[in-house]
C-alpha cells in the first residue's frame, strides 16, 4: 500500500488542519510500516490463545453517593471573595 504527499494533504485540508512538509514526511514514514506491522501480526501463533469475547471486567472506580454531613456555613464561607451572612456576593454581570 502506498502513500503519496497529495492524500496527506487532501485528508489535511478534509480534517481542516495544517500539514507541514517535516510533518509530512514523518506521516508517509508512519504510512510505509504499516504494511510490516500487519505482516508481524499475521505470522503470530495464535493456535494455542483462547478466544474472549469480551473486555476486562473493571470495577466501578467512583466513590458511592451517600448523604453525608454538611460543611458549617462559616467553613464554606471562609474563602468566598465577598460574602454575608450565608451567601456568596458575586458582581452584577448582565447591563
Amino acid at each position: 500500500m502506498h502513500f503519496s504527499r497529495e492524500e496527506i494533504q487532501k485528508a489535511a485540508q478534509d480534517a481542516r488542519i495544517s500539514v507541514s512538509a517535516q510533518q509530512e514526511e514523518e506521516l508517509l514514514a508512519e504510512l510505509k510500516a504499516f504494511p510490516l506491522q500487519e505482516d508481524f501480526f499475521l505470522r503470530l501463533q495464535k493456535e494455542n490463545v483462547e478466544q474472549t469475547c469480551y473486555g476486562p471486567v473493571e470495577e466501578n472506580i467512583m466513590a458511592s453517593d451517600e448523604p453525608g454531613a454538611s460543611l458549617p456555613l462559616s467553613e464554606v464561607l471562609q474563602n468566598a471573595p465577598d460574602a454575608d451572612e450565608s451567601c456568596f456576593l458575586v458582581p452584577k454581570v448582565v447591563e
